[in-house]
């Protein structure tokens, strides 16, 4: 019957062997399939586009430019793909028209709490959207924001300060979250935005600047396709450059192997338990994107603003911690009785000498 297509996949697809998973570990595939139309503007069958994926075994999708026709002018891509990876779908529709409209979808093989659709678009014209997914992982609730932004630049940046009013609204502190999708950032300045108002890190940060490009397929030169992350960790990280996808689709698909960043107020809690004693060496600390790092114990980082010079100062010498020569007041003391210290004395070659005794006032003449 016209506007179905017939989809058969391969189901025995394994995921690549590269990608070992560790505990609580997810896959996720963003990847902007142009509405099935090919690289080069041809139609492909939607049975080729779920068989590359699912050759990635991939537990979360998230597509851009994926198209649901009215009735009698083409398939509705989104129950057609959720169908042959056999994942629960969520579609939100961006622009529409007459034969149809498109927006993004994204598949979950992980339990689906809710969805939600919003539009960020600045004009009639040209419509936009993010689409909201919460699912759950075995440990904490993960939220999944799928995105296409607009093509001019103004457009993003204001684009990009509602969806870091969504995420401000949607994600509590200390919650996992991915944001991904297609950018259409052709200059890279919309990426230090996204960082600092939504409050994430950038997933592709280890690869160069050449392995980040995902436009055009066949020799990609933009990196118009992004994952970001708050309180995620990547282990592995792809865009997949090899046969089919650069005939598949204009775009080139990203795929992320991710685990959430421990919960360290379970694992005290744990550890409590068990009578053992968690963090030890170093304490986490949360920078303001949500990633954590140690704080070696007893080196408090410096206050702004503050003077090393002046702490380091009163440990006396040069600053290293050892202890000033006999005789030599610290730093800090009037300046009638300071002096030179020894280190400084032997930097310049010179010969340090014991302070002089105060000499006595002649007598005067009786």
């Amino acid at each position: 019957m016209k506007g179905k297509t017939e989809v058969t996949v391969n189901r025995d697809a394994r995921p690549p062997e590269e990608d070992r998973r560790s505990p609580g570990a997810f896959r996720l595939l963003t990847w902007n399939i142009r509405k099935g139309g090919g690289a080069d503007g041809d139609h492909v069958p939607l049975d080729e586009i779920a068989g590359g994926i699912l050759a990635q075994g991939p537990d979360l999708v998230l597509c851009q430019e994926v198209f649901h026709g009215a009735p009698g002018n083409g398939p509705r891509q989104s129950e057609e793909l959720a169908r042959c990876l056999a994942m629960t779908p969520a579609y939100g529709p961006n622009a529409r028209y007459r034969r149809g409209n498109h927006g993004n979808a994204t598949f979950s093989r992980l339990p689906v709490v809710r969805t939600e659709n919003f539009d960020p678009s600045t004009n009639r014209v040209e419509k936009r959207g993010l689409l909201y997914t919460l699912v759950e992982l075995p440990d904490t609730p993960l939220h999944v924001f799928n995105t296409h932004l607009g093509l001019n630049t103004v457009q993003r940046r204001k684009q990009v300060r509602r969806i870091a009013e969504v995420i401000e609204e949607r994600v509590p502190p200390g919650e996992p979250l991915v944001l991904a999708g297609d950018f259409n950032d052709w200059t890279g300045r919309l990426h230090a935005a996204i960082l600092s108002r939504c409050r994430v890190e950038c997933a592709l940060a280890e690869l160069s600047r050449a392995a980040r490009r995902s436009w055009p397929s066949g020799n990609p030169l933009f990196r118009l396709d992004r994952v970001y992350l708050r309180r995620l960790v990547p282990e592995g990280v792809r865009v997949l450059r090899e046969p089919p996808f650069d005939r598949l689709s204009d775009h080139l698909p990203i795929r992320i192997l991710s685990r959430p960043v421990p919960d360290r107020g379970r694992e005290r809690g744990r550890a409590a338990a068990g009578g053992g004693r968690p963090g030890k060496g170093s304490r986490p600390a949360a920078d303001s994107r949500g990633a954590c790092r140690s704080t070696p114990r007893g080196r408090p980082r410096a206050r702004p603003g503050s003077s090393r010079r002046a702490s380091r100062g009163a440990r006396g010498g040069e600053g290293r911690g050892e202890p000033l020569p006999a005789g030599v007041p610290a730093r800090g003391a009037p300046r009638e009785l300071r002096g030179p210290g020894e280190a400084r004395l032997q930097r310049y070659g010179i010969a340090a000498s014991p302070p002089h005794p105060p000499q006595t006032p002649p007598h005067p003449a009786g």
